[in-house]
């Protein structure tokens, strides 16, 4: 194996679009908006069904924008830790006086 390398700016970048698409799905007008079921009386299979309809795109959101969230906090925690590791790399290469012309 050769090795590999991480570019943590691109797990940045792509950790910011998925937060983006999150607020985007929040944001979106359609939330907004609630169809009003009252104008169908009580026990109306119509209005149930409408109900239901919303809840099931509500809780949809949900999950997406849940599983977004976590997607990004990842991204956001592996490009911390690579960070995190580079940087006593350097440190521990620099005590052991890498890096210094003789």
């Amino acid at each position: 194996m050769d090795g590999f390398s991480v570019d943590i700016a691109e797990l940045q970048s792509v950790e910011g679009k998925y937060r983006d698409i999150a607020a985007t799905v929040r944001g979106d007008n359609v939330w907004k908006f609630d169809i009003d079921t009252e104008r169908w009386p009580d026990g109306d299979p119509l209005r149930a069904a409408v109900e239901t309809y919303q809840r099931s795109l509500k809780a949809a959101r949900d999950r997406l924008c849940a599983r977004t969230d976590r997607m990004a906090t990842l991204l956001r925690e592996t490009a911390d830790t690579y960070a995190g590791v580079d940087e006593k790399l350097v440190e521990r290469m620099r005590s052991l006086g890498a890096g210094e012309s003789s």
